[in-house]
Formats: structure tokens, C-alpha cells, sequence
């Protein structure tokens, strides 16, 4: 979606992804179906209507089906942690990427927040070590509730770090991804997923 709309075959579409060449045609034929995806040259596929299929793709992601520790760090409010991330040395091997309202403040500033959101690596053995990192580096306190940073294990493993950057010091999930985390975030997340979306990606579509 973040890219001009050239045609690609399932194995590009794969290796790109990181995924299953088996599961990328499934996913193909399905968005064939609902007219999402059109035939071209040499078996390749373009994509169309990519707004309508990022509405329709909000309405069934929900990033509550994310594994999440709930911390508290001691800061005043979202801003405040977000400062103290960028001053941590992180391990470049580290996989990790802001989302939320902490990565929408690195990306296009717009609501007030409290609460920074941060994915853990898909890799189990690699998560365990990750959270141990972050509850040292941060002084966290494990929390039941009331907590103001998340350290989340993606349930969407694949998609989360596809399209990741680093933006001042820190890595931020995609704006697609950020959309999404966003859109059913109940502080303020539509209010900032509109900002986003007319500020970063309608001109992207706009362009298709």
C-alpha cells in the first residue's frame, strides 16, 4: 500500500513478507474475490481500492488480541517516556517498535497521551530477553492495572515489524500498522488515527 502499485508475483509477495508462498496465494485468491486485486502480466496481481481495503481491514484487526505487560514508568506523561526511550542504549540486535500514541508522537504529533506502547520480538526466547531489558533499562514496576507503558507480544508477528524505521533514535512500526493500533484505541487512538491518515497516508493512496 505504501508503494506504487506494481505488479508482483506470489514469490516476491513472499519474500518480501517473510511468509509462506502457500499462504500468499490464499490470501491473493481471497482478495481477488472481493475485488481487491487485479490480474496482470505473467500470473503477477496489482493491488486497487486500497483505502476501501484499509477500512475494511480495520474492522477486522484489534490490537487487544496482543499479549500485553502492563508497566509503570515513572514520568509525568507519555511525552516524558517517550524522552527517556530515546536516551536508553538499545542493543542493535534488539527487535522492538513503538506503536500507539508513542509512535504517532514521533511520526505527527497531534493528541495528548499517557500511555507509550512498545512490540516485543516475535521470537519467543528473544521476547523473554527483551522484556528483561526493558523492565532494567526503564526501572519498570509491573503492574495489574494503571500502568502507563505496554510491552506487547504481537499476535500479528509478520505484519507488526514489516515497514519499520527509525524515527528520532527510535524504531516506529509502518503508518499502515500505526493506522491500524490506532483506529479501535479507546484514548483518543480515531482522533489521531484521522490526523495520521490525511497527513501521511491518504497522500500515498492519492498517488496510487
Amino acid at each position: 500500500m505504501e508503494k506504487p502499485p506494481q505488479p508482483m508475483g506470489v514469490r516476491e509477495i513472499a519474500k518480501k513478507g517473510g511468509i509462506n508462498p502457500g499462504w500468499v496465494s490464499q490470501v491473493i485468491q481471497r482478495l481477488e474475490e472481493l475485488n481487491y486485486l487485479v490480474r496482470a502480466e505473467e500470473e503477477r496481481v496489482k493491488l486497487v481500492r486500497a483505502q476501501h481495503l484499509i477500512e475494511d481491514w480495520v474492522e477486522f484487526y484489534k490490537y487487544k488480541k496482543n499479549n500485553l505487560h502492563q508497566y509503570y514508568c515513572h514520568a509525568k506523561d507519555g511525552v516524558e517516556i517517550v524522552e527517556k526511550l530515546k536516551k536508553v542504549q538499545i542493543p542493535k540486535g534488539l527487535a522492538y517498535a513503538l506503536s500507539i500514541q508513542g509512535g504517532a508522537y514521533l511520526i505527527s504529533p497531534h493528541a495528548v497521551f499517557q500511555e507509550v506502547h512498545i512490540y516485543l520480538p516475535g521470537n519467543p526466547d528473544e521476547r523473554i530477553k527483551a522484556i528483561s531489558f526493558w523492565e532494567k533499562a526503564l526501572r519498570l514496576e509491573k503492574m495489574e492495572r494503571s500502568g502507563n507503558i505496554f510491552l506487547m507480544e504481537p499476535y500479528y508477528h509478520y505484519s507488526v515489524f514489516y515497514g519499520k524505521r527509525e524515527v528520532k533514535g527510535l524504531n516506529v512500526v509502518s503508518d499502515i500498522q500505526l493506522y491500524l493500533d490506532l483506529r479501535k484505541y479507546p484514548l483518543r487512538g480515531e482522533e489521531q488515527a484521522e490526523h495520521l491518515f490525511n497527513k501521511k497516508i491518504k497522500p500515498l493512496l492519492e498517488k496510487r
